[in-house]
């Protein structure tokens, strides 16, 4: 996976920026997405809201 479609993916991770958790359920944990570490990470990973061209393309490619 490229440099960039990396970024775009980190980019739209869902980090928690609570400081309770949302739910009983939430995890708020640290994950790692293609080789870099990131704490609170919602249970819903990723998040595209309103994706822009690139953004969709990406998410074509982690789909494949």
């Amino acid at each position: 996976m490229s440099e960039n479609l990396k970024e775009i993916a980190w980019n739209h991770l869902g980090i928690c920026e609570k400081t309770e958790r949302c739910f009983d359920g939430c995890a708020r944990s640290r994950k790692t997405f293609f080789g870099k570490e990131f704490d609170n990470v919602c249970g819903t990973s990723m998040k595209f809201k309103n994706p822009n061209a690139v953004a969709v393309e990406c998410l074509k490619n982690l789909w494949k």
